[in-house]
C-alpha cells in the first residue's frame, strides 16, 4: 500500500498547487512544502509567510474544518477528498484554536452551539462561564501549591483510624517505610502510624549522606518543605497534611503485608510540570448575539394573582409521523405529575382514525392553576386501540398499547407558565414498560424530521407572562396559613422525645415500599419536629400534597432552616421523584458541605446521571459537579467521559455538548491531553471493529492487530499516554509484541505498555488495558462501583476483606476500557494446568498454584488474602445477584487475592438453558475455594478455617444490611440509564430480598446462613456447569 498521496492545495492567490506528500507528514511541514512548491507557480510574490494562514478542509463527516493544530499529521485529518484550502484566519487566532480543540474533544463543532436558536442554551452558555472562571481561580488561588493538589488530587481513606487487621501488623504502632532517593538508592525509616508526609521527609533528610548530625527544627522544617513524597511507579503524590496511613495506596500495601515504597522528589520538579493559565472569557459572552432573547415588555403576573382562577386546560391538536395501521384508533392520554405523584385524574381524548390523527380538543384537568407546583410536568402518551382475537377462548378483546410518550415542564427555565403552541417529541416506550404514562421520563427531547410529534396549545388569557411565586411570596403565604391554623389541634405544637422517636422509626422504614396513608398524615402533622431528625426530609416530602399550595409553601418555610442532611440522604433527594428545585438545591448544599472529593468520586456515576433528570440545563447540581471537575483532575476525567459516552442517550444532544464545552474551556493547557485521549479512543474503536471484520481465529486477529499497531498511524499516537483509567498512572512505549486479541464474544483488544519510570520492587514493568468495542460497560461500571463501596463500608466496620475492584470506564457508545490486573489468571486457566482439573475432577489445582507462587512464610499471607477476598466476593455477588459465574469470570492473582470479572448479568438475571436456571446456587463456593481456605486440607468443611470463613461472611453480610438504603439508592438513581437489566423498580426490589430488608438482624443472619449452606451444599451443580463450560471452550 502506497504511503504517499497527491494533494491539491488551493492557495490564497487562487492558484491550485498539486503536491505529492507522505500521509504521515505534519501540517507544519506540509505548509512549508506547499510554499516551496508554490515558488514554481505564478503570483507567488503576493503570498505572505505561511504562519499567517490556516489550512482548511472538508472532513469525512461532511463538515468544513480549520486545522489549527499543526502538530497533527495529514492522515489524522480524515479528509473527504485530498483537497486543502489555505486561507487567512478571521477573528482571534487564540480563540479559534481553542474552539477547534474543544470541537475535537466534544465530537461536534462549537459553531453548532453558536448557531442554535435555543434561548435556554444560549443563556446557559453565557452564565456558566462565570462558574468556570471562578473554578479556575479557585484552582490557582494559592499558586502552584493549590494547582498541584488539583492536578494530583490525594486519594485518602475517609478516616485516619486504622482497621484492626492493619493495627495488628504494626510494631507497637510503628511501621517501616522505604523512601527512594534515586533509581537505586533507598532509605528505610521506622515511623509512627500517624506521622505526616513532612515528618517522613524530615527523617529521610537526616539520614542522607552528608547531612549534619543535628539540625534545628526550623531548618529541618524548611528542608522538608522543599521536597514531596511520591508513590513509586506512579504520579501520585502525598501532598496534604494527613497521616501517611490514611493514603489509600499506603493502606493497601500495609493490608497485604508489604512495605510502602515512596520516592523523594524536589518540590520544584513537581511544580515545573504544572501549567497555570489566565482564563479569558470567550467573545460570545460580550456579543449581543449571545444575549438572552428579550422578554415581553409587559409586566409579569404571579401565578397566585386573584385573576389566575380556573383550571388547567390543554388544547390537543394533532400528531405527525405516527407508525400505526389505518384500521386502528388512536388517542391521547394526559396527566399532570410532580415526580411520581399524580396531581389530578388522568384525561384522554376521543379515539380517532390512525390515518388522520387530528383532535382539536380541549382537555381540562381537575387542578386549579394556582395550585400547580413549580416542577409540575404534563405527561402525555399516544395510545392505540387494537382488537385482538383470543383463539383459545374464541372471543375478541381490546388492547391499548402505548405508541409513544412525552413530557413537558409546565414552567420554563425562566419560571414562566407555558403558553401558546408547543411541539412535544413522542418517544417509543421503554422495553417492558406496561404503564400508559411515563412521569419519571425526561423532558425536552430533540425533534428531528422523522420524530413522532404531538402538537399542543395552552391558553393565554392575559398579555403578561405568568411566573411562579418567588421565595418571599411562598414564605409570606405559609405564615398566613399557619396563622389561620393557629389554635387548632396540632401535634407540632408540643413535641416531645417520643414524637422524635416516631419520626426516626418512620425514617428507618424501607424507602422502596413507601409510606402508608396513615404514616403520611402522621409525619405531616409532626412536620415542625422533622428538622430535629434531618434525614427525615425524604419521608416528609413523600407526605406533602403537591397539589396544595398550603402544603408546598409550609414545606418551603421549613426548608429555609433545615439542617444539612447526610450524603446518603442527599443522594436520595436527587432521585427523579423529587424534582422540586428548593429540595434539590438543599441536597447539593449538603453534598458540598458533607462530602470530601474522594467521597464525591464514589457517587459520581449516579450524580452525572441525575443531571439528565434536572428539569433545566442550568442547575445547582450541574454547577456543583462542574466546579469539582475543574478543581480535581480525577473527578474531571470521569465527569468528561461519563458525559461524552452518554451523548446519544441525552434528551437534547446540544445541551450535553454545552456542558462539555464549559468544562473544556476551564481546562487550559490540560485540554490537549483530553483531545489526545479522544483521538486514541476513536482510532482504537475503529481498529477493534476492523479486527472483528477481517479475522476469524484468535491467532489471525492477534497477527493483524500487531501489523496495524506497527503502522505509524497508530504507533506514534499510542506512545507515552496518561492512563484514562487512572490519572496518576503514565503509560510508556507500546509493547506491540505483547498486544493480542482476547478470546471473547466481543473480541476485545489487549494492549500493553511499558510502565513509565518503574521503580524497583514496586509495580510491574508493564501495564495493560483491554479495549472493548460493541459492549455496554455501564453495567460493569455500576457493579464495580458498588463492590468498591461495599469494601469501604466493610473497612469502616473494621472488616478487612481486601476487595480491590479493577477499573473500568465507558468512553463512548458501546466502547470502553478495562484495567488488566497484573500477575493474575482465571480459575479455569489454573485448573487446566491439570487435565483432571480442567474437567472439574481435581479440585486441588488452585491451592497448588497459590502454594507454588508463595513459598515459605508467604503462603500463610496468601491463604489469608484468599480467605478474606473470597468472603467479600461471596457476599457481594449474592447481594447483587451476579450471574454467569463460570471459571473464566473469576480470577486469582499471585498474592492469593480472588476477584470476579465480566458483570453482564446481575440482580438475579441468571442465564437459562431450556428455561432452567444454569446457576442454582446463591453464589459460587466450590471445593476448589474451600481447599485453599482450609490450607490444602481435603475435608475442608470440617476445618476451623471454614468455620471462621463462614463467620466472616456473616459479619460482612450484616455490615452491608446497615447500609441497605444507600445500596438501593445507588441503583434507583440509575433506573433510566437504559441498562438492560436495570429498567424498573421491580429490578431494584431484588436487593430488598437479598438484603432481607424488614427482618430483624437475627432473622437476616439466619436467612443468609441458609443461603450459605445452599452455596457449598449445591457446589456440585456449579462444578457441573463448569465442566460443560470447559468442554465448550477447550
Amino acid at each position: 500500500m502506497s504511503t504517499c498521496i497527491i494533494l491539491d492545495c488551493l492557495l490564497p492567490n487562487s492558484i491550485i498547487v498539486p503536491l505529492t506528500c507522505h500521509k504521515d507528514i505534519t501540517l507544519s511541514k506540509l505548509k512549508n512544502d506547499i510554499w516551496q512548491e508554490a515558488k514554481k507557480y505564478p503570483l507567488y510574490r503576493v503570498l505572505r509567510v505561511p504562519e499567517e494562514y490556516v489550512l482548511v478542509g472538508v472532513t469525512q463527516d461532511a463538515e468544513q474544518e480549520e486545522f489549527w493544530d499543526e502538530s497533527r499529521r495529514l492522515c489524522d485529518l480524515r479528509l473527504f477528498s485530498p483537497i486543502l484550502k489555505i486561507m487567512e484566519p478571521r477573528g482571534s487566532k487564540e480563540e479559534k484554536v481553542l474552539n477547534h480543540e474543544i470541537s475535537l474533544a466534544i465530537g461536534r463543532s462549537v459553531h453548532d452551539l453558536e448557531d442554535s436558536k435555543d434561548a435556554e442554551l444560549q443563556e446557559f452558555r453565557r452564565k456558566i462561564i462565570k462558574v468556570v472562571g471562578e473554578a479556575v481561580k479557585m484552582r490557582q488561588h494559592c499558586g502552584l501549591a493549590s494547582l498541584a493538589c488539583c492536578q494530583h488530587p490525594p486519594e485518602l481513606e475517609p478516616t485516619a483510624k486504622l482497621p484492626s487487621s492493619i493495627e495488628k501488623r504494626l510494631d507497637q504502632g510503628y511501621l517501616m517505610v522505604t523512601v527512594w532517593t534515586g533509581s537505586s538508592e533507598s532509605i528505610s525509616v521506622r515511623v509512627t502510624w500517624d506521622i505526616y508526609p513532612e515528618g517522613v521527609i524530615a527523617e529521610v533528610l537526616k539520614r542522607l549522606p552528608g547531612a549534619p548530625g543535628t539540625r534545628g527544627s526550623a531548618t529541618s522544617a524548611q528542608n522538608s518543605s522543599q521536597h514531596v513524597l511520591k508513590v513509586c511507579g506512579t504520579n501520585e503524590y502525598l501532598l496534604v497534611g494527613r497521616p501517611i496511613t490514611q493514603y489509600k495506596t499506603v493502606r493497601v500495601w500495609l493490608s497485604r503485608g508489604k512495605t510502602p515504597q515512596l520516592s523523594l522528589i524536589p518540590r520544584g520538579e513537581l511544580y515545573a510540570s504544572l501549567a497555570s493559565f489566565d482564563f479569558v472569557q470567550p467573545s460570545y459572552v460580550q456579543t449581543s448575539l449571545a444575549k438572552p432573547l428579550p422578554l415581553s415588555s409587559s409586566p409579569t403576573l404571579s401565578l397566585w394573582h386573584p385573576s389566575m382562577d380556573g383550571r388547567l386546560k390543554v388544547h390537543v391538536l394533532w400528531t405527525t409521523c405516527v407508525n400505526v395501521k389505518e384500521a386502528n384508533k388512536i388517542y391521547v392520554q394526559a396527566g399532570v405529575f410532580h415526580g411520581e405523584d399524580q396531581l389530578c385524574d388522568i384525561r384522554e381524548t376521543q379515539h380517532v382514525s390512525g390515518s388522520n390523527p387530528k383532535w382539536g380538543e380541549w382537555i381540562q384537568f381537575d387542578l386549579p392553576i394556582q395550585e400547580i407546583p413549580h416542577r409540575a410536568r404534563l405527561c402525555l402518551s399516544l395510545c392505540s386501540e387494537q382488537r385482538q382475537t383470543d383463539k383459545m377462548k374464541r372471543r375478541e378483546r381490546i388492547e391499548h398499547p402505548m405508541l409513544g410518550w412525552g413530557n413537558i415542564n409546565l414552567f420554563d427555565f425562566r419560571n414562566q407558565l407555558v403558553h401558546n403552541r408547543i411541539s412535544v417529541a413522542m418517544l417509543p416506550p421503554p422495553k417492558g414498560f406496561e404503564e400508559l404514562l411515563n412521569p419519571l421520563g425526561t423532558t425536552e427531547h430533540t425533534i428531528t424530521s422523522d420524530t413522532t410529534c404531538l402538537e399542543l396549545g395552552f391558553e393565554r388569557r392575559f398579555s403578561q407572562n405568568v411566573t411562579f411565586p418567588d421565595t418571599q411570596q411562598m414564605e409570606d403565604y405559609a405564615r398566613y396559613i399557619i396563622k389561620l391554623e393557629h389554635g387548632q389541634s396540632d401535634k407540632n405544637a408540643h413535641g416531645d422525645f417520643s414524637d422524635q422517636s416516631i419520626i426516626s422509626k418512620i425514617v428507618e422504614q424501607d424507602p422502596v415500599s413507601g409510606l402508608t396513608e396513615e404514616d403520611k398524615e402522621l409525619i405531616w402533622c409532626m412536620r415542625k419536629l422533622c428538622p430535629s431528625v434531618p434525614d427525615s426530609l425524604p419521608r416528609l416530602l413523600d407526605a406533602v400534597k403537591w397539589s396544595s399550595r398550603d402544603h408546598v409553601s409550609q414545606l418551603y418555610l421549613l426548608l429555609k432552616d433545615w439542617p444539612i442532611v447526610s450524603p446518603d440522604t442527599a443522594l436520595e433527594l436527587l432521585q427523579c421523584k423529587y424534582p422540586d428545585p428548593t429540595v434539590r438545591k438543599h441536597a447539593v448544599k449538603s453534598l458540598d458541605r458533607g462530602l470530601p472529593d474522594e467521597g464525591l468520586f464514589q457517587y459520581l456515576l449516579q450524580l452525572v446521571q441525575a443531571l439528565k433528570h434536572e428539569p433545566y440545563l442550568d442547575s445547582p447540581l450541574l454547577r456543583f459537579i462542574l466546579r469539582k471537575a475543574l478543581t480535581n483532575a480525577k473527578i474531571g476525567n470521569f465527569f468528561f467521559w461519563r458525559l461524552k459516552s452518554d451523548v446519544h442517550l441525552w434528551p437534547n444532544a446540544l445541551h450535553i455538548m454545552a456542558i462539555l464545552e464549559a468544562y473544556c474551556r476551564g481546562l487550559g493547557p490540560g485540554l490537549r491531553q483530553v483531545v489526545r485521549q479522544v483521538e486514541v479512543v476513536d482510532k482504537l474503536a475503529r481498529l477493534a471493529e476492523s479486527v472483528k471484520d477481517r479475522c476469524d481465529t484468535n491467532k489471525e486477529k492477534t497477527q493483524y492487530l500487531k501489523e496495524q499497531l506497527a503502522e505509524s498511524e497508530y504507533f506514534n499516537l499510542l506512545q507515552h499516554l496518561t492512563s484514562p483509567l487512572n490519572q496518576s498512572h503514565s503509560l510508556g512505549r507500546l509493547r506491540i509484541s505483547e498486544c493480542r486479541g482476547v478470546r471473547s464474544a466481543r473480541r476485545p483488544l489487549c494492549l500493553v505498555w511499558d510502565t513509565l519510570n518503574p521503580w524497583p520492587h514496586t509495580y510491574s514493568l508493564s501495564q495493560g488495558i483491554i479495549l472493548k468495542s460493541g459492549d455496554d460497560l455501564r453495567q460493569d461500571m455500576l457493579t464495580l462501583q458498588v463492590i468498591g463501596m461495599m469494601a469501604q463500608l466493610w473497612n469502616n466496620e473494621g472488616l478487612d476483606l481486601r476487595v480491590v475492584p479493577y477499573s473500568c470506564l465507558s468512553m463512548g457508545k458501546l466502547v470502553g476500557v478495562i484495567e488488566v490486573v497484573q500477575n493474575a489468571k482465571t480459575v479455569y486457566g489454573i485448573q487446566r494446568i491439570s487435565k483432571l482439573g480442567a474437567i472439574q475432577v481435581d479440585s486441588s489445582q488452585l491451592y497448588k498454584w497459590i502454594r507454588d507462587k508463595n513459598q515459605g512464610l508467604r503462603l500463610e499471607q496468601a491463604i489469608d488474602n484468599f480467605t478474606r477476598s473470597c468472603a467479600g466476593y461471596c457476599v457481594a455477588t449474592f447481594v447483587l445477584g451476579i450471574g454467569n459465574r463460570h471459571p473464566d469470570n473469576i480470577m486469582v492473582n499471585q498474592e492469593g487475592l480472588i476477584f470476579h470479572i465480566d458483570f453482564g448479568h446481575f440482580l438475579g438475571n441468571f442465564k437459562k438453558k431450556f428455561g432452567i436456571n444454569r446457576e442454582r446456587v446463591p453464589f459460587v463456593l466450590t471445593q476448589d475455594f474451600l481447599r485453599v481456605i482450609a490450607g490444602g486440607a481435603e475435608n475442608a468443611k470440617e476445618s476451623q478455617e471454614f468455620q471462621r470463613f463462614q463467620e466472616l461472611c456473616g459479619k460482612a453480610y450484616l455490615a452491608l444490611r446497615k447500609h441497605h438504603r444507600l445500596i438501593i439508592n445507588l441503583f434507583t438513581l440509575l433506573l433510566s440509564t437504559g441498562i438492560s437489566e436495570l429498567q424498573t423498580p421491580e429490578d431494584v426490589a431484588y436487593l430488598r430480598k437479598t438484603l432481607a430488608v424488614g427482618l430483624s438482624e437475627e432473622e437476616a443472619l439466619e436467612y443468609f446462613q441458609n443461603r450459605f449452606c445452599e452455596a457449598y451444599g449445591g457446589a456440585w451443580t456449579t462444578k457441573l456447569d463448569w465442566f460443560f463450560h470447559s468442554v465448550k471452550h477447550r
